[in-house]
């Protein structure tokens, strides 16, 4: 599906959409050896990597760069830049620094984030997320496998699950990846949600958000 989507839009505005999401550049979190992604330029995307690209493979990018881009569809489009300190406190004068949130850009319309919420929390309650559901929250996510480069074989696979809770006013996002998986399974679905799932289980509690007994 998502070959024939942007096979549909063409690569000049798969690009467009990969830079308003912030995944050309740094995220400007504050990390000093924080990097940018690594993609094709767009004059030698031909139809393949069109393809390959179009469901997340022959690209890299951060995983704080990824957790950006899906906060960006829980806040209603708004692409927020990410900070790792919210407020600093004197302890001699007792004065509070807040940082306050900063908006990059909104990069899609609360319509289409509507949508895609919806689409996320259907990956979950019947789709192949389906393990990474949590008694009483609203869960939407996506799950992510993707094969090693041809020269590198060996790499194995890395397997991906992220998800975003509560659905109606989310306030968790989780990502959780994981490099050349064991077991039976190596799909993002099987290994890597089942770990989500015990993230939100005792992250959602704790930030004080009440489960639906409904």
């Amino acid at each position: 599906v998502v070959m024939q989507l942007s096979k549909r839009i063409g690569a000049k505005t798969l690009y467009k959409y990969y830079d308003a999401f912030g995944l050309f550049d740094k995220t400007g979190v504050g990390l000093s050896e924080e990097s940018s992604g690594i993609f094709h330029d767009l004059d030698k995307v031909g139809p393949v990597e069109l393809a390959t690209m179009s469901f997340g493979q022959r690209f890299k990018i951060t995983p704080l760069q990824m957790c950006t881009a899906i906060c960006a569809i829980a806040n209603n489009g708004n692409l927020i830049q990410p900070k790792i300190v919210k407020s600093m406190t004197n302890t001699d004068t007792g004065e509070v620094t807040n940082f306050d949130t900063k908006i990059v850009r909104q990069v899609l319309s609360t319509k289409t984030t509507e949508d895609m919420k919806s689409m996320m929390q259907s990956v979950v309650t019947d789709g192949t997320g389906k393990n990474a559901q949590v008694k009483g929250y609203t869960i939407g996510g996506k799950s992510g496998t993707s094969e090693p480069i041809a020269s590198d074989k060996k790499a194995g696979y890395t397997s991906s699950f992220a998800a975003i809770s509560p659905i109606e006013n989310t306030q968790v996002v989780v990502l959780v990846t994981l490099y050349d998986p064991t077991g039976k399974s190596y799909h993002g679905g099987q290994t890597a949600a089942p770990v989500v799932a015990k993230i939100l289980n005792e992250t959602l509690p704790y930030l004080g958000i009440e489960p639906n007994n409904n």
